[in-house]
Protein backbone atom coordinates (compact mmCIF):
# COMPACT_ATOMS: atom_id res chain seq x y z
CA UNK A 1 0.00 0.00 0.00
CA UNK A 2 2.64 2.43 0.68
CA UNK A 3 4.59 1.52 -2.42
CA UNK A 4 1.04 2.55 -4.08
CA UNK A 5 0.82 5.70 -2.22
CA UNK A 6 4.61 6.81 -2.96
CA UNK A 7 3.94 5.95 -6.97
CA UNK A 8 0.51 8.18 -7.03
CA UNK A 9 2.35 10.95 -5.65
CA UNK A 10 5.57 11.03 -7.81
CA UNK A 11 2.90 10.57 -10.75
CA UNK A 12 1.13 13.76 -9.27
CA UNK A 13 4.37 15.51 -9.13
CA UNK A 14 5.30 14.94 -12.17
CA UNK A 15 2.07 15.81 -14.37
CA UNK A 16 2.42 19.07 -11.91
CA UNK A 17 5.72 19.51 -13.43
CA UNK A 18 4.53 18.96 -16.91
CA UNK A 19 1.67 21.07 -16.55
CA UNK A 20 4.25 24.29 -15.04
CA UNK A 21 6.40 23.36 -17.88
CA UNK A 22 3.37 23.63 -20.91
CA UNK A 23 2.22 27.25 -19.40
CA UNK A 24 6.04 28.03 -20.10
CA UNK A 25 6.15 26.34 -23.79
CA UNK A 26 2.86 28.17 -24.91
CA UNK A 27 5.30 30.87 -25.50
CA UNK A 28 7.91 29.40 -27.26
CA UNK A 29 8.31 30.43 -31.08
CA UNK A 30 8.48 33.95 -32.42
CA UNK A 31 6.28 36.83 -31.42
CA UNK A 32 5.79 40.23 -33.02
CA UNK A 33 4.64 43.37 -31.64
CA UNK A 34 1.30 44.57 -32.67
CA UNK A 35 0.92 47.36 -30.01
CA UNK A 36 2.64 49.25 -27.54
CA UNK A 37 1.12 51.99 -24.77
CA UNK A 38 3.50 53.31 -22.66
CA UNK A 39 1.93 55.89 -19.49
CA UNK A 40 4.59 58.38 -17.94
CA UNK A 41 3.83 60.93 -15.36
CA UNK A 42 3.90 63.65 -18.27
CA UNK A 43 2.75 61.99 -21.47
CA UNK A 44 1.59 58.91 -23.17
CA UNK A 45 2.79 56.93 -26.51
CA UNK A 46 0.37 54.65 -28.12
CA UNK A 47 1.32 52.71 -31.11
CA UNK A 48 -0.21 49.96 -33.27
CA UNK A 49 1.44 50.66 -36.53
CA UNK A 50 5.46 49.57 -36.55
CA UNK A 51 7.99 50.60 -39.18
CA UNK A 52 10.37 48.50 -37.47
CA UNK A 53 8.64 46.38 -35.16
CA UNK A 54 10.13 44.59 -32.04
CA UNK A 55 10.46 40.58 -32.24
CA UNK A 56 10.44 38.36 -29.64
CA UNK A 57 11.46 34.92 -29.70
CA UNK A 58 11.34 31.86 -26.70
CA UNK A 59 13.38 29.08 -26.46
CA UNK A 60 13.31 26.51 -23.12
CA UNK A 61 13.95 29.07 -20.72
CA UNK A 62 15.02 31.76 -22.48
CA UNK A 63 13.90 34.64 -24.83
CA UNK A 64 15.40 37.28 -26.99
CA UNK A 65 13.95 40.71 -27.65
CA UNK A 66 14.90 42.54 -31.28
CA UNK A 67 14.48 45.41 -33.02
CA UNK A 68 16.09 48.35 -35.14
CA UNK A 69 15.77 51.83 -33.91
CA UNK A 70 14.73 54.99 -36.08
CA UNK A 71 18.43 55.24 -36.64
CA UNK A 72 18.72 51.76 -37.55
CA UNK A 73 20.67 50.66 -34.97
CA UNK A 74 20.37 47.14 -33.00
CA UNK A 75 18.00 47.24 -30.02
CA UNK A 76 17.73 44.09 -28.04
CA UNK A 77 17.70 42.28 -24.46
CA UNK A 78 18.50 38.70 -23.91
CA UNK A 79 17.94 36.30 -20.76
CA UNK A 80 15.82 33.98 -19.04
CA UNK A 81 11.95 34.21 -18.77
CA UNK A 82 9.28 32.47 -16.67
CA UNK A 83 5.62 32.12 -17.40
CA UNK A 84 3.02 30.32 -15.05
CA UNK A 85 -0.42 31.42 -17.14
CA UNK A 86 -1.10 34.58 -15.41
CA UNK A 87 2.38 35.97 -14.78
CA UNK A 88 5.61 36.55 -16.73
CA UNK A 89 9.12 37.48 -15.82
CA UNK A 90 11.91 38.63 -17.59
CA UNK A 91 15.63 38.34 -15.86
CA UNK A 92 17.54 40.46 -18.36
CA UNK A 93 20.81 38.96 -18.73
CA UNK A 94 21.89 40.78 -21.83
CA UNK A 95 20.94 44.23 -23.24
CA UNK A 96 22.09 46.87 -25.33
CA UNK A 97 20.96 49.24 -22.89
CA UNK A 98 23.84 48.41 -20.25
CA UNK A 99 21.44 50.11 -17.62
CA UNK A 100 18.74 47.12 -17.23
CA UNK A 101 21.15 44.20 -17.44
CA UNK A 102 20.68 42.12 -14.62
CA UNK A 103 17.10 43.66 -13.72
CA UNK A 104 13.95 41.57 -13.97
CA UNK A 105 10.31 42.55 -14.69
CA UNK A 106 7.31 41.16 -13.57
CA UNK A 107 4.44 41.66 -16.06
CA UNK A 108 0.36 40.50 -16.10
CA UNK A 109 0.12 38.14 -18.71
CA UNK A 110 -2.26 36.51 -20.78
CA UNK A 111 -2.58 34.51 -23.80
CA UNK A 112 -6.08 34.34 -26.27
CA UNK A 113 -5.29 32.47 -29.41
CA UNK A 114 -2.58 33.97 -31.00
CA UNK A 115 -2.09 37.15 -29.75
CA UNK A 116 -0.07 37.62 -25.85
CA UNK A 117 -0.77 40.67 -23.57
CA UNK A 118 1.64 41.73 -21.13
CA UNK A 119 0.91 44.45 -18.78
CA UNK A 120 2.96 46.25 -16.03
CA UNK A 121 5.13 48.73 -14.09
CA UNK A 122 8.87 49.15 -15.73
CA UNK A 123 12.07 50.53 -14.26
CA UNK A 124 12.09 52.03 -10.36
CA UNK A 125 9.57 53.41 -8.07
CA UNK A 126 9.26 57.00 -9.34
CA UNK A 127 11.37 56.58 -12.28
CA UNK A 128 9.37 54.00 -14.32
CA UNK A 129 6.49 53.84 -16.63
CA UNK A 130 3.17 51.98 -17.04
CA UNK A 131 3.47 49.76 -20.46
CA UNK A 132 1.19 47.48 -21.92
CA UNK A 133 1.69 45.29 -24.65
CA UNK A 134 0.44 43.14 -27.53
CA UNK A 135 2.22 40.60 -29.00
CA UNK A 136 1.21 38.36 -31.80
CA UNK A 137 2.17 34.77 -32.91
CA UNK A 138 4.75 34.61 -35.95
CA UNK A 139 3.78 31.43 -38.01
Amino acid sequence: MKEITLLTIGLLLFGLGNAFGQKSRKLEGGWIMVYSKWEMPDTTVELSQFDKPSYKIFTGKYFTLSRLDENDEFIGHFGTYSYDGKTYVENIEYSSYEYVIGRSETFKSSIKGDQWTIEGKIGKEGEGFKLKEVWERIE
